[in-house]
């Protein structure tokens, strides 16, 4: 999966952050369905956009920006405004320098798991050096 490292990095950080831990961090994996009725709050993380633009004229050096997904599912019994205020701490668990742009979504109902879905995109700076 590209940007594994970053998404990893981000998974790590809330992970071991003070204030979410009522909140279970985990990699979106695609394709894969489970069957179950969520009992507690839940978080995948994936990569989601990948922007890199030459910044030399043999280009081996890129700039540009990375974006990490973030889906909150809050089950239904704990209520939408809870799933709001959950998001607003994760994002303030993540932020560091190097965020450059952040996108939040509405909180909708999402039938199929049976809880309130809220969802963020944290971009990041990037540079990259291509290896010969």
């Amino acid at each position: 999966m590209y940007l594994s490292k970053e998404t990893n990095a981000l998974l790590d950080k809330l992970k071991s952050s003070t204030g979410v831990e009522d909140i279970c961090f985990i990699k979106a994996c695609p394709y894969a369905t489970k069957q179950t009725r969520l009992e507690k709050k839940i978080c995948t993380l994936s990569p989601c956009e990948l922007d890199l633009d030459s910044i030399s004229v043999d280009n081996e050096f890129f700039y540009g920006k990375y974006g990490i997904e973030l889906a909150l599912y809050v089950p239904y019994d704990f209520g939408s405004p809870v799933a709001f205020d959950d998001m607003e701490r994760i994002v303030r668990a993540a932020m560091d320098d190097a965020v450059c742009g952040i996108k939040l979504s509405t909180v909708l109902k999402d039938s199929t798991t049976e809880c309130y879905k809220v969802k963020a995109v944290l971009t990041f700076s990037l540079s990259y050096c291509r290896e010969a």
